[in-house]
């Protein structure tokens, strides 16, 4: 009985060490790869460090928020789905609405899911509709997004 456990010892040695060093893990399945171009990628990193949640028209002249620019840009991507999902795991809350709202404009049925982890949450975001800057709940946002309307103005390509 111990030589058997000793030579399990033994196999399990072994095996643990020609395990390659530097083996890495495998990538997470939420995590998708994608070569994104220069200015998509600028878009990406605007949209996943912005701090704020704004409408399509903010401020008195009722200008387009560059955050709302970048959606539009990469929801014309031929990998805009992959690289909104990327954002959803990347972002900050607001980075996160964003993508919300471009992958309701892109696939209603795959937001739909998603959304149920943001419908419900308390956690405070900063928005930005019209002239008016407020904390709002991420689950009201998310409420919005979802009834469409404010998912298609942000998202909708410029004509």
């Amino acid at each position: 009985m111990h030589r058997i456990t000793y030579a399990l010892l033994g196999v399990l040695a072994w095996l643990a060490g020609c395990a390659p060093a530097t083996a890495t893990p495998p990538p997470t399945p939420t995590r998708i790869l994608i070569t994104m171009s220069p200015p998509i990628q600028q878009a990406y990193d605007l949209l996943r460090n912005t701090g704020r949640f704004s409408g399509p028209a903010v401020g008195v002249a009722a200008t387009t928020p560059d955050t709302v620019l970048a959606l539009r840009a990469i929801v014309q991507e031929p990998e805009a789905e992959k690289i909104l999902q990327n954002l959803l795991h990347d972002a900050g809350l607001p980075g996160q609405l964003y993508a919300l709202a471009g992958l309701y404009v892109l696939n209603p049925d795959e937001a739909r899911l998603v959304a149920q982890q943001y419908e419900t949450s308390n956690e405070q975001v900063e928005t930005m509709f019209g002239c008016i800057v407020a904390k709002d709940t991420v689950g009201n946002v998310a409420r919005q997004i979802m009834e469409g309307t404010l998912a298609y103005a942000l998202a909708k390509p410029e004509p």
